[in-house]
């Protein structure tokens, strides 16, 4: 079974996490909410991903990445593996797909990827 890593920005503010929503035109996942993240790419370390990553997805640069357990979950195509990472940076988040920032609870309530429901439990 072919194995992706992927990092995820868990970026916080005063109780809420921020979260995008995939575009529904997206052939993978449309219209999920998601932590801002993706694939990586050889030769780039983790850390390397993850900033360049929160760059492209919401122009943003993270002044610290604490790294969380990593998650592994199976789909049909394959095994992915989620790198999460608590970020924390100076100024918000800016993307020109819908977007919010949400408590555990809301979050609980949204349409997330299958792989993101242990991120949640992570973050009890």
């Amino acid at each position: 079974m072919k194995a992706v890593d992927v990092v995820l920005g868990l970026i916080t503010r005063e109780g809420r996490w921020f979260l995008q929503r995939r575009d529904p035109g997206n052939t993978v996942l449309p219209g999920y909410w998601e932590f801002p993240g993706g694939k990586t790419q050889v030769p780039e370390s983790l850390a390397e991903a993850l900033r360049r990553e929160l760059r492209e997805e919401v122009d943003w640069e993270q002044v610290s990445a604490t790294p969380l357990d990593v998650i592994e979950h199976g789909y049909a195509e394959g095994l992915v593996r989620l790198h999460p990472f608590l970020c924390e940076g100076q100024r918000e988040p800016r993307t020109s797909l819908a977007w919010g920032w949400f408590t555990l609870e809301e979050m609980r309530r949204l349409k997330i990827p299958d792989a993101n429901a242990g991120i949640l439990e992570l973050l009890r």
